[in-house]
């Protein structure tokens, strides 16, 4: 009972954080009214925003070179577990098995 509970209440709270999980793409979050049409202010919104994604995007290339890492290691470790298994599989297949009865 309590564990259904604590369960329901753990679906709960997640709803509760994806939908109110509010997403800033800009990197500068303070409104700025265009109506002026200044190039200014236009400029530096975007040099900002720019800024933003340059700091995204060397983020991803960061996380590129770990991905290759963790492929790498999985490979080897595929490679290092088909060996297990083969060698698992002749060793059986080489052993003879007692067929004796012992009772």
């Amino acid at each position: 009972m309590f564990l259904n509970i604590l369960i329901c209440l753990l679906i709960v709270y997640i709803i509760y954080v994806f939908t109110n999980k509010s997403i800033v793409i800009e990197g500068n979050t303070n409104y700025t009214d265009y109506s002026d049409n200044d190039c200014m202010i236009l400029a530096t919104q975007n040099q900002n925003n720019i800024s933003s994604l340059q700091d995204q995007m060397n983020s991803v290339i960061g996380l590129s070179g770990r991905i290759t890492q963790i492929q790498n290691i999985l490979s080897t470790n595929t490679q290092q577990i088909q060996t297990l298994t083969d060698n698992l599989y002749n060793s059986s297949m080489t052993t003879p098995i007692d067929t004796s009865d012992t009772s």
